[in-house]
């Protein structure tokens, strides 16, 4: 055996390998634990490196101890980390594949969608109706303070040059009404998720577009009226030859109206 003397500096090294093996264990644990969910392989990694420490230091026969991997159950997640079929740039090429596939899909169906409205739109224009008529999506305020307010509405309405179908969104505060913001679309300019909510309420749009056009076809069937009767009393002023100033035939012309709506 050798002297103490010379047993010391062999001890140290033992002790700082020793110590260094517990820095990677806990190194390599604290990352798997972060990396896998069901805790499998920190656990494992611990086990080895335990089983490797105990066979540097103690002596312990290799195989003594028995295998965690065949108690524990398998981690999917551990198993990709083991694979070589699934390392992280095929994972991500992969992943980019299904993404593309999915985009291509969504599309497909937003152009569907699109087709679908684009007709209905097609069909409201030749109606040449010119009534801008919104319902309500969905709407709420604050649950704080009930002032601040929010809505969706779908609608037919004109959007920069041109009449279509047409999704908003308005924000606001009723202390502030001069600060409510408002953003309008054409259907198929719109975000996605906001037509989705939007085909739902379809249906309420058509029949809130025939209650306005009969409502404005009422109002502009008084206004005719109302219009006949001042051209009639303007072209019977100015059918009468007289000396009259501009202010006499005008005053003239509004007492003959008045005249003729009170005979009515």
């Amino acid at each position: 055996m050798p002297p103490l003397g010379a047993q010391l500096p062999l001890m140290e090294t033992q002790t700082r390998n020793i110590q260094q093996k517990a820095i990677t264990i806990f190194l390599a644990a604290l990352i798997l634990f972060l990396w896998c969910p069901c805790r499998r392989v920190p656990i494992l990694v611990i086990y080895s490196l335990r089983t490797e420490l105990a066979q540097a230091n103690a002596g312990v026969t290799p195989g003594s101890l028995p295998s965690l991997s065949a108690t524990i159950p398998s981690c999917r997640l551990g198993a990709k980390m083991n694979s070589t079929d699934n390392s992280l740039p095929e994972r991500a090429a992969n992943y980019f594949t299904q993404l593309s596939s999915a985009a291509k899909d969504l599309n497909s169906a937003s152009d569907e969608l699109g087709q679908a409205i684009n007709a209905i739109d097609t069909a409201l224009q030749k109606l040449n109706l010119g009534v801008p008529t919104w319902v309500k999506i969905r709407d709420g305020v604050s649950p704080h303070d009930n002032m601040e307010y929010w809505s969706r509405d779908l609608g037919y309405a004109k959007v920069g040059k041109k009449w279509g179908i047409a999704l908003r969104t308005v924000e606001g505060d009723y202390n502030f009404p001069e600060e409510e913001n408002v953003e309008e679309w054409l259907f198929c300019d719109s975000p996605r998720w906001l037509r989705i909510e939007g085909i739902p309420a379809i249906p309420d749009l058509l029949e809130a577009l025939v209650v306005k056009t009969k409502e404005t076809t009422q109002k502009i069937k008084g206004k005719t009226a109302e219009a006949k009767n001042l051209a009639a009393a303007i072209t019977e002023a100015a059918g009468k030859p007289s000396g009259l100033r501009s202010d006499e035939f005008f005053a003239k012309a509004m007492n003959t109206l008045k005249q003729a709506k009170a005979s009515k």
